[in-house]
Formats: structure tokens, C-alpha cells, sequence
């Protein structure tokens, strides 16, 4: 039997196709149609269309008329990493914070009385802006144009890309170092979570199972199996009821997926601390399907995020008199994240340690060991330039030294924790940059400094619920099983960005100019304003501008309440692990306290108690056997609700073309 090729022109092809139309459609669904999210999790909704629409629609014909068109494994496992190496950047990813940044700023200070006396802009570097002259003021076409629109599809003639020219050049050059720094840590940590610690990655378990292929037949075996139809048949006609009944007010039943109880009367408590959230919840079945792949003490932990993080606020409450706010939670989580990193690199020592020093010269190579070396050098050369070009913007090598690492730290442990739990929807819920500036006090910051990196969270950390590093942890995990060349896959996925950037910048001021774009995004530097008129009114304000390098540490300002918080959330979690560690049947995973009072835990707990709760029954009545033999019935129960998300996206730009509107949209969490 002929081996399977993955490189070949259609499978590179399909997945340039695949990548374009994710990157071009998330800016118009956007910009014009304004329905749920195109890629919306580490699931994309329009990526895993576009999969299953190959492996079976066109697989299917393919294989009957022109047999040399249709997709083999290898290959379907290229068109999928490069979709998934361009989800990050579209729809509510990279392109949704890092354009209108650079309009807004310039925008906000000719509006906001505060930001024009704190003199915002004076710490942004002038470089990274779109600028019209030497002058840097607010010019009606370049911003007034991108922020108010032209009504509708405009020219691109008449978009001034002369004023982004520059812009574009100094962000793609930090963007490109961010994503090397990115796919070099990928690449790391892959040999070590996925051989030796046989991390289960439950979304590449997903993905894979959509494109594996029976010997003989060229569609995906999934589509063979009747449990795959009897779990998405279901739920997707249960969604697409749901969806008529949006457009027939009244004519139908309607299936709530949510539900609430009122619980007040009998914990009051609760209502007070403001951490009343167990009274409401949101049945997902992406969620309950993946539940059923990750291990027991994960799903576990993950269902009782709410209830233990309303004990804990409820406790607080009833020692403080005062509500656990939010701004201490995420300095909790931002200790958690450090420790669960520090866990990392402990549990990992062996593996880590040689490796890096092997990629700066240190030690003879190991033939197997080659892979991870190159990463490990791309991971610190690409670290190290980030740095380098932060202070040649302007930021203090210490400053510009401990940001990148918290950010990378930050991406690293949100990477661990979608391979580990394979919650599609999972953001960090702290800003590395403001954790920085709580730690150290904004005088031993800097105000330059303090700005920038407020700046650089609103583009990078800031609400983002795409990020790129768990999506090429999961394109490696998959073709890693489907014993694809790693170096070659590299390089078409990074051709695939390539394209995605340039392709999509384009597209997002495309969008913006014709169609107008949203005047919010200003909270991460209105808390750079407030820290500046600090520093100014204690007089503190010219020391702290004047003060470099290590000379800053006498400026630092412990804060009591952060310290507390921080280290707080650092040893519960050191301690959570301790006990994993020491506890073969522990049932609690550290992760628990890293979601906590998280929108995250918020929105899936119930899902993923449900879900535990079915894995434990079927386990213990059938056993290792029947637990198998139901996997593709929790697949089929993932698809049915991820369809029934395309499907009510490509229905909506139907109608719209058709009719010139936009009908309302259908919001389903997991998308």
C-alpha cells in the first residue's frame, strides 16, 4: 500500500483556502453581521465547518468522481494546523484589539480632559501609530474616517494605507517575534506533555477523531459510526428549533439552555458578597462532550469552580464585612499562575533543563533531542528580541524583561490548561502588565513604562479568547499522532500566518473605513491615567521617570493587600499540587483555583459537572469498554451544537445577501 502524503498542493491549497476564508469572514461577520463569533474558542466554529464539509462532503464526491481530488489523513491533517495557525488572529483575536488601538488613543486624548493632562501620548512611541505629517493630531481622514466609517463597502482607493505603511512595519516585527517566541515554547513543552507526561488533549482528541480514516474508504471513520449521528442529529435539530423560534416569534417551542433559581431566601450570604453564582447556569453540549474525555479529577474540579467560589466569598464576607472584588481575584489567579508555571518547569527539570542548555552550545546534541533544541533556540532568541525591541521603544530593560516574561508565563499555563482540561473558552482573567505594576508600585515602573505596557495589554492580554499558543499546541498534538514531518508542518503553518496577517490587516481597515469601528478599549490605559496623576500628586512623578535598571528597586512599594492576594493564590495552588502529587486518588486539579470567579467557570461549570457525573456512571456500569464504545456519541454531541453555530452564521450571511440586512443574532455561549 502507497503511504500517505500530508504536503501536497491541494492539501496546501484547501489550506491557504481554509485560513482565507476564516481570516476575510471574521472581519465581515464583525464589521456587517454582527452574529456570534466565527472562531469564537479553541473549537472554531467555521474551522471545524470547513474540516467535516472536507472529510465527508467533499471526501464523499471526490471519491466517486475524481478520486485524485479527495483529502487523505496526512493531508486533512495539514489543511487543519494551518487553519488552526490562523485562528488567532481574526475575530476576536490579534486584529480585533491591535487596529482600533492605534486609532483609539489618538481619538480618546482629543475627547478626555485627563488623559490630555496626564499627556498620554507623550509615552506611546509616535512610530507605531498612523500618522498624517510630522504633527501627531487627529486627522479626519486616517482616524475620524476609520472610527465613523463611510456608511458601507468602500473603495480601497480611498483607504489611507500611506499612513499605515510604517505602523504596520514596527507591529508585524513585534508580532513576529511574539509568535516565534510563541510557536518556540509550543514546540518545547510538546514532547514533554504529550510523551512523557501523556497529556490527553481533548480538543486534538476532537479534531482528530473528525479526519481519521477507515482503511478503504476516503471520509472520515467518524461519519461511518451510528452513535456520531445519534449524538448530532439531536442536537442539532434541538438548536435549529431554537433558531426558528427566533424567527417565528410565538409559532414554536422553544428549549431554554439556560436556567435559573432563585436561592436567595436560603443563602442570603450569598447575595451579599457579591459572589451569588450558583443560582444561574448555562447547559452547553460542546462542554458536556468534552467532559467526557478529560480525566475524572479535571471535570470534577472544573464543576465545582462556582460552588467553591462562592464559599470562599461568602466566607470572606463573613470575616471582612466587604465583598472579595474582583481586582484581588485577579491578583490571586496571577499568583496561581505563577506557581502552576513553577510546577511546570519542576515537574519537567529533567527534560527542560538539557535541552536548554544543549541550544546555547552546552552539551553533544541527541538525535532525538534535535526538534526540541531548535525550538528552545527559537524560544530564546525570539524572547530575547521582544525584549531588545521593547527598549528600543523606550521601556527599561528591567521593565521590558519581567513583561515579557509574565506574558509568555501567562500564555504557557493557558496553553497547559486547554490541553489538560480542553475548555474551548478559557481566558486568563488577569493582565500580566497590571499584576506588574500592583507588584512593584507604579514608581518603580516608570511612567513610560506604565504606559506602554498598559497599551501592549489592551492589544495582547486583554480579553482576548483566542490566543495563539493553544492553538498550535493542538495542530502539533495532532500531527504529531498522524506521524506528519514536523519541520515541513512548521513551515506551511507559518506561510499560513504569513498570509493571515497581511491579508487580514488589510481586511480590517477595509472593514473599518467602510463600515465604521467601536469607540470602547480604552480601560487599560484609563488605568495607566489614574496611576500617572498618583505618581504626580505624591511628587513622586520625576523620580520615577528619571530612575533606570536596577536602580528602580528602590523604588519599590510593596502593597500589603496585593502581597497577601498574590502569594495567597502562589501557595494554594503549590499546595494543591503537593497534595496531587502525594495522593494518587486526590480528586481536586489545581486548576480549580486558576477559574475561579472567572467568567470561564461562570459560564461551563454546570456543563462540565453534568458531564463528569455521565463519564462516572457509564465507567462504573460499563467499564473501560463501554466508556470507548460511547465516544462517538460525545463527538457526535460536541458537532451537533458547533454545526448548529455555523449553520446560523452562514444562514444570517445568506439572509443578508439576499436582503441587505442583518437578521438578530442567536447567541449560543460556546461560540
Amino acid at each position: 500500500m502507497m503511504e500517505e502524503r500530508a504536503f501536497t498542493t491541494k492539501s496546501v491549497l484547501f489550506g491557504l483556502l481554509g485560513g482565507l476564508i476564516i481570516t476575510l469572514f471574521s472581519g465581515y461577520n464583525n464589521a456587517v453581521l454582527s452574529q456570534m463569533d466565527v472562531v469564537g474558542n479553541y473549537l472554531p466554529l467555521l474551522g471545524v465547518f470547513f474540516i467535516c464539509f472536507l472529510s465527508f462532503v467533499w471526501n464523499l464526491a471526490a471519491g466517486r468522481i475524481a478520486p485524485r481530488l479527495a483529502l487523505c489523513h496526512k493531508e486533512l491533517v495539514v489543511v487543519l494546523g494551518m487553519i488552526l495557525a490562523v485562528c488567532w488572529i481574526p475575530g476576536t483575536g490579534l486584529y480585533q484589539n491591535l487596529v482600533p488601538q492605534l486609532v483609539l488613543p489618538d481619538y480618546y486624548h482629543s475627547v478626555k480632559p485627563t488623559w490630555q493632562e496626564a499627556g498620554i501620548l507623550d509615552y506611546l512611541p509616535r512610530a507605531l501609530f498612523p500618522r498624517v505629517g510630522a504633527e501627531r493630531k487627529l486627522d479626519e481622514a486616517v482616524h475620524m474616517g476609520f472610527i465613523q466609517g463611510a456608511g458601507g463597502a468602500i473603495n480601497p482607493a480611498k483607504i489611507p494605507f500611506g499612513a499605515w505603511l510604517m505602523p504596520f512595519v514596527y507591529w508585524m516585527t513585534f508580532v513576529g517575534l511574539f509568535a516565534g517566541a510563541t510557536v518556540g515554547l509550543a514546540l518545547l513543552v510538546h514532547r514533554q506533555w504529550a510523551h512523557h507526561e501523556q497529556l490527553r488533549y481533548p480538543l486534538a482528541s476532537v479534531a482528530d477523531a473528525l479526519i481519521v480514516q477507515s482503511p478503504g474508504r476516503r471520509y472520515g471513520e467518524i461519519f461511518s459510526q451510528r452513535l456520531f449521528w445519534w449524538g448530532m442529529l439531536p442536537i442539532l435539530g434541538l438548536y435549529t428549533l431554537n433558531y426558528l423560534g427566533v424567527w417565528f416569534p410565538g409559532r414554536l417551542p422553544a428549549i431554554p439552555m439556560e436556567y435559573s433559581v432563585n436561592l436567595s431566601p436560603i443563602f442570603p450570604i450569598l447575595t451579599q458578597s457579591d459572589t451569588f453564582c450558583l443560582h444561574w447556569f448555562w447547559i452547553s453540549y460542546t462542554i458536556i462532550g468534552i467532559a467526557y474525555f478529560v480525566p475524572s479529577d479535571v471535570g470534577l474540579s472544573v464543576g465545582l469552580t462556582s460552588a467553591v467560589g462562592a464559599a470562599v466569598g461568602a466566607q470572606y464576607y463573613h470575616l471582612t464585612g466587604k465583598p472579595l472584588a474582583a481586582p484581588d481575584l485577579e491578583v490571586f489567579r496571577g499568583g496561581g499562575y505563577v506557581a502552576f508555571a513553577l510546577i511546570l518547569a519542576y515537574t519537567g527539570r529533567t527534560y527542560y533543563g538539557p535541552v536548554l542548555m544543549k541550544a546555547m552550545g552546552l552539551g553533544k546534541r541527541l538525535a532525538h533531542e534535535r526538534q526540541s533544541i531548535l525550538a528552545a533556540r527559537v524560544f530564546l532568541l525570539a524572547y530575547a528580541g521582544m525584549v531588545i525591541m521593547l527598549r528600543a521603544l523606550g521601556m527599561d530593560l528591567l521593565i521590558a524583561f519581567l513583561y515579557v516574561s509574565f506574558m509568555l508565563l501567562m500564555f504557557l499555563v493557558l496553553t497547559r490548561l486547554v490541553c489538560e482540561s480542553g475548555i474551548p473558552v478559557l481566558m486568563p482573567s488577569w493582565v500580566p502588565g497590571d499584576l506588574l505594576v500592583k507588584l512593584m508600585g507604579p514608581a518603580a515602573v516608570g511612567p513610560g513604562a506604565l504606559v506602554f505596557i498598559y497599551f501592549l495589554g489592551s492589544i495582547f492580554t486583554a480579553g482576548s479568547k483566542q490566543s495563539m499558543m493553544p492553538f498550535m499546541a493542538t495542530s502539533f498534538k495532532v500531527a504529531d499522532d498522524a506521524k506528519v514531518r514536523m519541520s515541513k508542518f512548521l513551515g506551511v503553518l507559518v506561510s499560513a500566518m504569513l498570509v493571515a496577517l497581511v491579508v487580514g490587516f488589510c481586511a480590517s481597515l477595509w472593514y473599518a473605513y467602510g463600515y465604521g469601528s467601536a469607540r470602547t478599549g480604552g480601560g487599560e490605559l484609563e488605568k495607566a491615567v489614574r496611576h500617572l496623576f498618583t505618581l504626580k500628586d505624591t511628587g513622586q512623578l520625576a523620580a520615577a521617570a528619571g530612575t533606570r535598571g536596577l536602580a528602580k528597586l528602590a523604588l519599590f512599594r510593596a502593597d500589603a493587600r496585593v502581597n497577601t492576594f498574590f502569594l495567597t493564590g502562589l501557595l494554594v495552588v503549590v499546595f494543591a499540587y503537593v497534595l496531587r502529587f502525594r495522593f494518587s486518588k486526590w480528586p481536586i486539579h489545581p486548576l480549580l483555583f486558576l477559574l475561579v470567579g472567572t467568567w470561564t467557570a461562570y459560564c461551563t461549570w454546570a456543563s462540565f459537572l453534568l458531564g463528569w457525573v455521565i463519564k462516572s456512571l457509564v465507567v462504573k456500569l460499563g467499564g473501560g469498554r463501554a466508556y470507548n464504545q460511547l465516544k462517538p456519541l460525545f463527538i457526535g454531541i460536541i458537532m451537533g451544537e458547533l454545526l448548529a453555530c455555523a449553520g446560523m452564521i452562514l444562514a444570517a450571511f445568506i439572509y443578508r445577501l439576499v436582503t441587505g440586512e442583518s437578521p438578530v443574532p442567536f447567541s449560543i455561549i460556546i461560540g
